[in-house]
């Protein structure tokens, strides 16, 4: 058995690892609200009836026990005057067997941009998806 001699053992190449930014955190919850604002602010009308607003996205926190949660913007009726708008939003089981609504808001066209853009708005709806979340855990365990 032969033995082959390799050169320069003494000196030993470096490799240097860069350390490399991995970006700012996403926050999907407000990647998600951004979108929908969006969306809302171009398809929502002021009067009369238009074609419901709905998004949603799974869930990715293993903290909560649900796996999409989603958003809803409906006229109040048909008629071409209405005014009024309702903002809803839902959650589904993991197994996407059971969905939950809550009405977060209604009002006019402005009135329901101005709640989604507002302060207030992520709070409120991470409080109903814990809640949710909390509700669907206790069904399924106890």
């Amino acid at each position: 058995m032969d033995i082959k001699s390799t050169n320069h053992l003494d000196k030993i190449q470096n490799t240097s690892f860069k350390n490399l930014s991995k970006g700012a955190s996403v926050d999907k919850m407000q990647e998600f609200i951004n979108s929908y604002i969006n969306r809302a602010e171009f398809e929502l009308s002021d009067i009369g009836w238009f074609r419901e607003i709905t998004d949603q996205y799974r869930n990715d926190n293993p903290l909560r026990y649900v796996n999409s949660i989603g958003l809803q913007i409906t006229p109040e009726n048909n008629s071409s005057s209405s005014k009024k708008r309702i903002l809803k939003a839902f959650v589904t089981t993991e197994d996407n067997r059971y969905s939950t609504f809550r009405t977060l808001k209604e009002g006019t066209r402005d009135e329901i941009l101005q709640f989604l853009k507002s302060d207030e708005f992520k709070p409120m709806l991470q409080d109903y998806i814990t809640q949710c979340s909390d509700s669907f855990f206790m069904d399924d365990y106890l």
